[in-house]
């Protein structure tokens, strides 16, 4: 009995996997996978389906990966997700003669709460950064004041030069001056 085997790279998309992470946040994940038979007399007879089996092998995977990490750690990690697919595929697809050549993760689709959630969280951050330097400013030009009054302290020609300098500074910007001189 002859069959015809297709050698030929497939694509084969795997979408909207309802999956959960570590912290039970539940998130549909988009995966595509590339893959090629690379033993046809193995594929047709060790499984029923290539592209069936493949799909499951990649499903199972993507199942145990993100079932170990926090959400915070696969969004940051998509290429770590991406090594761990291949590292678990491959082989044992490579075990019922087909090749794995890439699997990626295509898209990943928090529920609305998460997203806004999430966006409060980046706003509270990045509030708290700003406050973080606003206070570092403070501290620099406190101590900028706190310098500049220890060494008027120790030079007392230099405040007095300094308080003209104010005073020329109010003239300016008034239109009339009068001076009274005293005894003193």
């Amino acid at each position: 009995d002859i069959s015809q085997v297709d050698m030929r790279s497939v694509e084969l998309q795997l979408v909207g996997q309802e999956l959960m992470t570590r912290d039970k946040v539940t998130l549909r994940l988009s995966l595509t996978v590339q893959y090629a038979i690379a033993e046809a007399a193995t594929a047709m007879h060790s499984v029923q389906s290539v592209r069936d089996s493949v799909y499951a092998l990649v499903q199972l995977a993507a199942r145990d990966y993100v079932a170990s990490v926090t959400l915070d750690a696969l969004l940051e990690g998509r290429d770590e997700m991406t090594r761990f697919l291949s590292g678990q595929v491959a082989p044992e697809a490579n075990a019922f003669g087909v090749r794995i050549e890439r699997v990626g993760v295509k898209d990943v689709v928090l529920p609305n709460e998460m997203k806004i959630l999430l966006n409060r969280v980046i706003e509270a951050e990045k509030e708290a950064a700003a406050n973080v330097i606003l206070r570092r400013e403070e501290t620099a030009a406190t101590r900028s004041l706190a310098n500049t009054a220890r060494v008027m302290a120790d030079n007392p020609v230099l405040l007095r030069l300094k308080e003209l300098e104010s005073l020329k500074e109010i003239a300016e910007n008034i239109g009339e001056v009068r001076l009274v001189v005293g005894s003193n």
